[in-house]
């Protein structure tokens, strides 16, 4: 036994044994990539970015260190006068946070436009985070006589709340340009996530077990209640399983893609999605524009995979779906409270003056900018238009950034090199086709089963460009020249839309 407590205190003793010390080495290298960034901003690197790799791993390995070993207390022995200053800190810490979350309840409740929450998600993390950060503070803040100065659990929480503050400090390292936020978005939502993580699993080591019980089976109890309502919101659904899934669950079930319904099959499986982008490349004048395609999922233009492998396809096509959902149609006619009279509304009354491609203009009137696109014969007015709500827009954005930043530029045929001016996204969907489709020896990819629908043109930044289009969010109509020949040619609208001249497709049958 004596000689296993003398392993034990001398592999304390070694000094790569001290958590400390690599936390300490993390926060030097956070705050070196932090200081790089603020000095030289929109030139700054990206070997910041490493750096910042480099110290939030070797923060994650101390704070390991630290809750891996439970006897030992580092600051108490070899830091003893940094023991008061940390139990403070983290009273104060976890005081501030208590505060800080019932503020943000009292603007919800008040609907401030301050708010950043809504009212359900801003009950749920009070009722989750207030309780850890109250009595937290209260354990660190209150000492009886004879208690350490700072005590094992209190450290490891320490250990914690430098990682979360080292993930907060790299939140601001990877934002180079403050003009431009989408820049390593998806990185900044992780770090968001892992600082409140690392900060939330401070509080729980601090306070009592009965307490930590009690909160970890009210965060499984939410957790599973969540992916219940995402289940059983598919219609048909009660009112009150809806406003669960819509108000309380979705942006947790989004952010963890826990937000399948699981009808996959029940009672029928609906149409897929794809997405169409249109990137348009100009010279440096920008008098000579140049368009060309890209598809996700990638296919050609016969309806075949590109993709090598299945699953890759699968995981295109599960992403896409990500933007199904829509906001209700806005009515026909709005009210003027100017001239008090009701109104043709706009969405509506300058799709339907550009229906006719044959309408002649009128003596006098200028030549519309836009095509005249048709509606497509077969489909209610109202069923083509499709409004995408704020989520969908939200990625909408995310993937015209995206674009941007993988296709900068083009070299055309007479080797000139374009640079990216916009991209025009489509959200195309893939209507599933009848069985007498068969019988007359039509192929299931045949281009009329496709209805895009235009949903912006957006800049570098995924800002979508408010150019006036009175097709945004219309259905572009695919329809055969002749409609009752099956032979005929077909006339991609959306093509034309897109200013693509190649805008007539032959038919292929499928034997």
């Amino acid at each position: 036994m004596a000689s296993i407590n003398a392993d034990d205190a001398l592999k304390r003793d070694w000094p790569l044994a001290n958590p400390w010390l690599w936390l300490g080495a993390g926060v030097a290298l956070v705050g070196w990539s932090l200081a790089w960034t603020l000095y030289f901003r929109p030139i700054a690197a990206d070997g910041r970015v490493i750096v910042l790799a480099f110290g939030l791993l070797l923060a994650s390995v101390g704070v390991w260190l630290r809750h891996r070993d439970r006897q030992t207390s580092f600051i108490r022995e070899q830091m003893p006068a940094a023991a008061i200053p940390v139990r403070l800190f983290l009273g104060v810490a976890f005081a501030a946070a208590a505060l800080g979350v019932t503020f943000l309840l009292i603007l919800a409740l008040a609907q401030r436009s301050e708010s950043v929450l809504q009212v359900a998600p801003a009950c749920l993390i009070w009722l989750t985070v207030t309780p850890v950060a109250a009595s937290a503070s209260l354990r660190c803040l209150r000492r009886k006589d004879g208690q350490p100065l700072v005590e094992v659990d209190e450290e490891i929480a320490a250990a914690f709340a430098v990682l979360a503050g080292c993930c907060f400090l790299g939140m601001i390292v990877l934002v180079r340009d403050p003009s431009d936020l989408g820049e390593w978005d998806s990185l900044r939502m992780f770090l968001r996530v892992g600082a409140f993580v690392s900060a939330y699993a401070a509080g729980l080591i601090v306070i009592q077990t009965g307490l930590r019980r009690l909160m970890l089976s009210l965060l499984f109890v939410l957790h599973f209640a969540g992916i219940s309502s995402a289940a059983l919101a598919a219609p048909p659904s009660s009112w009150i399983v809806n406003q669960a899934w819509m108000r309380v669950f979705r942006p947790y079930l989004e952010f963890m893609y826990l937000n399948n319904a699981y009808h996959f099959y029940a009672p029928d499986p609906g149409p897929s999605s794809f997405l169409w982008f249109r990137i348009i490349y100009t010279t440096d004048d920008g008098a000579t524009d140049f368009g060309k395609w890209l598809k996700v999922p990638d296919m050609d233009s016969n309806g075949r995979i590109n993709h090598p492998v299945a699953l890759e396809y699968q995981r295109y096509l599960s992403m896409v779906e990500q933007i199904v959902q829509k906001d209700p149609l806005p009515g026909e006619f709005v009210f003027n409270e100017q001239k008090g009279e009701w109104q043709p509304n706009p969405l509506y009354l300058n799709r339907l003056n550009l229906s006719d491609p044959t309408a002649p203009v009128p003596i006098g009137k200028i030549v519309p900018k836009h095509p005249r696109i048709p509606l497509h014969p077969e489909i209610l007015k109202t069923q083509q238009v499709n409004i995408p709500s704020d989520g969908p827009r939200r990625l909408l954005s995310s993937f015209a950034r995206h674009i941007a930043l993988r296709y900068p530029t083009h070299t055309n045929e007479q080797g000139e090199e374009l640079k990216f001016k916009s991209v025009k996204i489509y959200r195309v969907i893939h209507s599933i086709p009848p069985i007498i489709w068969f019988q007359r020896d039509l192929t299931p990819t045949d281009p009329t089963l496709y209805q895009p629908f235009y949903v912006g043109n957006f800049n570098k930044y995924g800002t979508r460009m408010n150019d006036g289009d009175p097709y945004l969010f219309w259905l572009l109509p695919i329809l055969r020249v002749q409609a009752n020949n099956p032979h005929s040619q077909i006339k991609d609208w959306c093509r034309v839309h897109a200013g693509d001249p190649e805008s007539l497709v032959e038919l292929k049958h499928w034997k």
